[in-house]
């Protein structure tokens, strides 16, 4: 069942993104012993880089499914993109990506509930 979710999230097409950034890699923060990119940094780059859009203060993360598809080399220069963006009161729901610049390639599709604190 996992398997299933997982391979339908990777094959639907993305919404057409309302905010888009580039994120350089800060190697000391963002990289692993063998020069990818960590997994736990994909939802802190996404966290960074939503904030740029739009302040997150106020708001704690809730809810987080972080699907993973590719990684990068150290000198990658990654974009950075808001999808869709709800508020419903104290809720906020956000799906957003993570690409690599160089050839396109997707590399995370992060779905992301927060509520105000």
């Amino acid at each position: 069942e996992f398997g299933q979710d997982y391979r339908k999230i990777r094959a639907a097409p993305l919404p057409v993104s309302i905010f888009e950034c580039d994120y350089d890699l800060i190697p000391q923060y963002d990289l692993n012993g063998v020069g990818l990119l960590y997994f736990a940094a994909y939802p802190m780059i996404s966290d960074l880089c939503e904030s740029r859009f739009e302040a997150l203060a106020g708001f704690s993360t809730t809810q987080r499914d972080v699907y993973y598809f590719n990684n990068c080399d150290p000198g990658e220069r990654l974009v950075f993109r808001v999808h869709n963006r709800e508020i419903d009161g104290t809720v906020q729901k956000s799906q957003t990506s993570i690409s690599r610049k160089s050839d396109g390639a997707l590399m995370s599709r992060i779905f992301t509930v927060r509520e105000s604190i």
